[in-house]
């Protein structure tokens, strides 16, 4: 994936149109020339891996007037090139240095794709070893969906938008495997009333976890548990509904069962 977009950085040097105009920086002036020059050297520098000599490059031509064209391409590719070396803060900064002060370019959509990759890469791969399951902090996780939601919702018909929604996808796995090992550790410690709220909580944020067979067993379980009969009966009802040939519908029919059984004994 780091070497598409290494491909595209180099790709987006051979379309340039600018406006003339000086570059200046501590004294030193650049013309419209020097400045391409100097940014397609930025650009060598980056494809060779010259990482700090890249940095040095965009980061003088980034403080340049905002009417010349490499201003704001230089502030893009300091963002590529932090992402490079997994500085993803530095470059989250550069990409939104960018969106800040070049509101109308057209690659705002590469500037949000691009904070949402950075926030999604910041997840730390060994997120499911450590610490316990009930103490993990998921709010890498959540910022990253977040950046992600805004650059759809932002740029739908972006050419990013097939990558941001894999990413996205991804992401919800995670959070969904943490929620079911968070579930399982109330379950294990027979906290019902814990894994009704959770399950609630994921219900009312991510839309897409109704899909999960399991957690609507699960709720219905902690319901009955704790005698919330009518609750039980409407989630049971709702599995049936959603998941007609669903691999726990002979557990949610047993579960429906004692709860009609339940709800007549207390109508006696």
């Amino acid at each position: 994936m780091r070497r598409f977009f290494k491909s595209l950085v180099i790709l987006s040097a051979q379309v340039l149109i600018g406006c003339g105009g000086q570059l200046q920086d501590s004294g030193k002036v650049l013309s419209y020339e020097e400045a391409q020059k100097e940014y397609l050297q930025g650009i060598d520098e980056l494809a060779a891996g010259n990482f700090e000599d890249a940095v040095q490059i965009f980061t003088h031509l980034s403080r340049g007037q905002r009417y010349i064209k490499y201003t704001p391409l230089a502030k893009l590719r300091l963002g590529d090139t932090y992402y490079f070396q997994d500085r993803f803060d530095e470059a989250i900064t550069a990409y939104q240095n960018f969106i800040d002060t070049s509101e109308s370019d057209p690659n705002l959509h590469y500037a949000y794709f691009k904070i949402g990759d950075c926030r999604f890469q910041k997840i730390p791969g060994e997120f499911f070893l450590i610490p316990p399951p009930e103490q993990k902090d998921q709010r890498l996780m959540q910022s990253a969906l977040k950046a992600i939601d805004n650059f759809l919702e932002k740029f739908p018909n972006s050419p990013h938008a097939i990558e941001a929604s894999k990413m996205r996808d991804s992401a919800l796995n995670l959070v969904f495997k943490h929620e079911l090992s968070v579930i399982s550790f109330y379950e294990s410690r027979e906290k019902g009333a814990a894994v009704a709220l959770r399950i609630e909580g994921l219900f009312e944020t991510y839309k897409e976890s109704y899909a999960i067979e399991e957690l609507h067993v699960k709720l219905a379980k902690s319901y009955i548990s704790a005698g919330e009969v009518a609750k039980t009966i409407k989630i049971c009802q709702n599995y049936k509904d959603l998941f007609p040939a669903g691999k726990y519908s002979g557990e949610i029919a047993e579960i429906l069962k004692f709860a009609a059984l339940t709800q007549k004994e207390n109508e006696k």
